[in-house]
């Protein structure tokens, strides 16, 4: 195959078309797209060439569909060659997006297709590289082997988690670091009205998409972006004290850039899956959601408690700019071992502000502002900036091209090249969001969780997260994984005989964070092979 993806269009939707391509690209997949092949095409046989790309050179057609389409020379051409590919091999092979209802000659109604009015064309890449991912047993050079047997759903995932929930009450945080009250009890009695994610974690779920993981269809969003900048609700002067009182007490405490630009939720309607945004500075959530807690000396006031006074016993609503509600994400990747798939956990930093020391989820943070507010999506806002945190914290690349770059060419990686085995294969094979929740202990905030699956060995994850953790010492970002526990590592068992006895003991000495429980519950109800086929 000379490209993983070929498009056929009529010239009328080149616009849509074009961000489609530019967005592929940068994602690393290779693409016909005609403009692009001006020096290939001069001379040729034009109906010879496209009659051959299609029948033989694309693993995929990307078939966009209009009426224009419909009524083209070449765009018919190329769709009868495309369709007689399609009835020779078993496999998926054409791809169609449709721009309107135009009924396509030859194009089943049973084809499930994407739809172009309701999905970004950025949007529409990112499903191709999903795509892709699912059928890399196609693709020379994919080295993920599957075992003889598979298990039908997450046992380690299942496991781990119903052992957490039985050592719970023994294990669970009852501390006050100064700023935020780390007790279940606590919290639940605080926000008494909402329905927690289950028993004693203390989430509430406005959305969840497990059930769109196999289909690999994600589910239509609209983002909406505010003009300027965030700004609080200072009407109530005694809210606007303990902020900057809190703020003043929390800044030092490897609390990381106060200054940039993350991203502040306004409002979120779950039926329409539409999410309001706005820019905000780190430190709007420093002085907020992250001193909840934090009283002034002789005074029992704080945020929460002026806040329940305000809402009762039930969560900020959206938009009333008491609380920055940045929105955090956080990821669980899972790898294989043998016959089984488990969940790769990093030891948090006992001097991290929140959720400080034990066994946390693979990366996570504050989403950061879109460097682009044009095309805003859910891709461009949140998964953008989830790959480069699982970059940033575990040294995993979200594709070949991206690898290659940051050891060859970037000065903070290029002399921890050693620490990468290949430079050519895939670090990350699927990347889903399966929840969007809003968090108790920090009083609403919003956060979407995601859980993935990366085929990198035990060793070569350990490796890569020494090369994290030795970048950003050179940058001098602050230390997010405890390193006493990752050079403990081996304890837990080489890669030769890691098992979950002497994993799960370790985990359960040490201790997790609260964040890591509702990624575990995802987990343990997502089918494992869900995540790589």
């Amino acid at each position: 195959m000379n490209y993983q993806v070929a498009l056929s269009f009529s010239g009328e939707d080149r616009a849509f078309v074009r961000r489609i391509v530019e967005r592929i690209k940068q994602l690393g997949v290779s693409v016909f797209y005609d403009q692009d092949e001006q020096a290939n095409l001069w001379g040729q046989n034009l109906q010879e060439f496209f009659v051959d790309l299609f029948l033989h050179k694309a693993q995929f057609c990307l078939m966009i569909i209009s009426e224009s389409y419909k009524e083209k020379i070449w765009p018919n051409l190329e769709r009868q060659a495309a369709f007689a590919r399609a009835m020779k091999q078993q496999s998926i092979y054409l791809l169609p997006v449709r721009l309107d209802d135009t009924e396509l000659p030859g194009l089943l109604p049973t084809i499930s297709y994407i739809d172009g009015r309701v999905h970004t064309p950025e949007e529409i890449a990112s499903l191709v590289l999903e795509i892709l991912h699912r059928e890399k047993g196609n693709i020379p050079g994919y080295r993920l082997r599957h075992p003889g047997s598979h298990p039908s759903e997450n046992p380690v995932a299942s496991s781990l988690f119903a052992e957490i929930v039985q050592y719970w009450p023994a294990k669970e945080p009852h501390y006050f670091d100064g700023s935020l009250q780390y007790d279940i009890d606590f919290l639940l009695e605080v926000y008494s009205e909402e329905t927690p994610l289950a028993p004693r974690i203390p989430y509430q779920e406005l959305a969840n998409w497990i059930s769109q993981i196999n289909s690999r269809i994600q589910t239509p969003s609209i983002v909406r972006l505010l003009d300027g900048i965030f700004s609080f609700d200072d009407s109530n002067p005694q809210e606007r004290e303990l902020r900057e009182a809190g703020f003043v007490a929390r800044r030092g405490k490897n609390v990381g850039d106060q200054s940039e630009f993350v991203i502040s939720l306004q409002h979120y309607s779950s039926d329409q899956n539409r999410y309001v945004l706005q820019r905000a500075t780190y430190h709007d959530q420093v002085r907020s959601n992250l001193v909840m807690d934090f009283a002034k000396p002789g005074d029992r006031a704080t945020l929460r408690s002026l806040l329940t006074e305000l809402y009762g016993r039930r969560l900020p609503p959206w938009g009333s700019r008491r609380l920055a509600d940045t929105v955090g994400a956080a990821v669980l990747m899972f790898f294989q071992h043998g016959n089984s798939y488990f969940p790769y956990l990093v030891p948090r930093a006992k001097s991290m502000p929140v959720f400080p020391g034990g066994w946390h989820c693979s990366a996570s943070g504050a989403m950061k502002w879109p460097s682009s507010a044009e095309q805003a999506s859910f891709n461009s806002c949140f998964m953008d900036d989830l790959y480069d945190e699982i970059r940033e914290e575990i040294g995993l690349f979200r594709s070949a091209p991206e690898k290659r770059y940051y050891l060859q060419e970037h000065e903070s990686y290029k002399e921890f090249r050693h620490l990468v085995a290949n430079l050519d294969g895939e670090d990350i094979v699927s990347l889903f969001p399966v929840a969007f929740c809003r968090e108790f202990l920090r009083g609403g905030k919003p956060q979407l969780f995601f859980l993935g699956y990366t085929p990198l060995t035990w060793a070569e994850l350990t490796s890569r997260r020494i090369m994290a953790s030795k970048v950003a010492n050179k940058r001098g970002a602050r230390e997010e994984i405890d390193n006493r526990l990752i050079h403990m590592m081996p304890d837990l068992g080489t890669v030769g005989e890691l098992s979950y006895d002497k994993w799960s003991q370790r985990i359960h000495q040490t201790g997790y964070t609260l964040e890591l429980l509702p990624l575990l519950y995802y987990a343990s109800k997502v089918p494992v092979l869900s995540l790589i086929e």
